[in-house]
């Protein structure tokens, strides 16, 4: 946690953490509830999917606080969520800030020998890191390209895979709230990442996904005129 800049975790009794999570998993679907304003129907918690969000959005990630349900989200909201303990949300915090750097490393070395990168996101859930980073680096990369007058490395290219229903999930959670939340707030994201439903344990979904999505991201990424291509893997579960 130093080593980030971030607060360690409470260092609580094994109690506390264990009622924290009876008391969270309870209230997931309670929360969830008013997914019927602008979903139709309440999201299922697949995976602890939804408690991540949860967490992360506590934590102060505003892309996951726009994931969350109307009216319910505003029990994370500011100020009410510095009231929380350092718990399970600050273990996401800590996991979140640490592989972000550790891809920002992992860019900035592919920029700087002019080679284009393909993230592939494994168990993506509902994590906003494809969002995050593909916004800001597309506005670095159009900022740098206006100020050399000319071409520079192309941004990032961002795949994210899940299980089937993990990614039909996110879909509806992307198309039906978050960026209609953000096109009403004038905060549109030009860029998305692409959303791949692949169970690792078919081979033949493995074939699918190379073939219909991973090779088709290489090659766009070959016909930026960058002198090379590099793949980055992230994988947060």
């Amino acid at each position: 946690a130093s080593d980030l800049g971030l607060a360690a975790p409470w260092n609580a009794p094994k109690w506390v953490w264990k009622a924290a999570w009876i008391v969270g998993s309870r209230a997931v679907p309670a929360l969830h509830a008013a997914d019927r304003l602008d979903l139709g129907a309440p999201l299922t918690d697949t995976n602890v999917n939804l408690h991540c969000l949860w967490w992360k959005a506590i934590a102060g990630d505003p892309l996951a606080y726009d994931l969350l349900p109307p009216i319910t989200r505003l029990l994370v909201s500011r100020p009410l969520r510095w009231l929380y303990p350092l718990l399970h949300h600050q273990n996401v915090c800590l996991r979140t800030s640490f592989l972000d750097r550790a891809l920002e490393s992992a860019l900035a070395d592919a920029r700087a020998v002019d080679e284009a990168a393909v993230v592939v996101v494994l168990g993506g859930g509902f994590d906003t890191r494809a969002l995050r980073c593909s916004a800001l680096h597309a506005a670095e990369a159009s900022a740098g390209s206006a100020s050399a007058g000319g071409r520079c490395t192309p941004p990032p290219v961002f795949i994210e895979c899940d299980l089937p229903e993990v990614v039909a999930l996110k879909r509806r959670l992307l198309d039906g709230r978050l960026l209609p939340r953000l096109r009403r707030a004038g905060r549109a994201l030009s860029h998305l990442p692409t959303l791949s439903a692949l169970d690792m344990n078919s081979q033949q979904q493995r074939a699918t996904f190379c073939s219909d999505t991973l090779r088709p991201a290489l090659d766009h990424a070959r016909r930026s005129g960058a002198k090379g291509v590099r793949v980055i893997v992230v994988a947060e579960a």
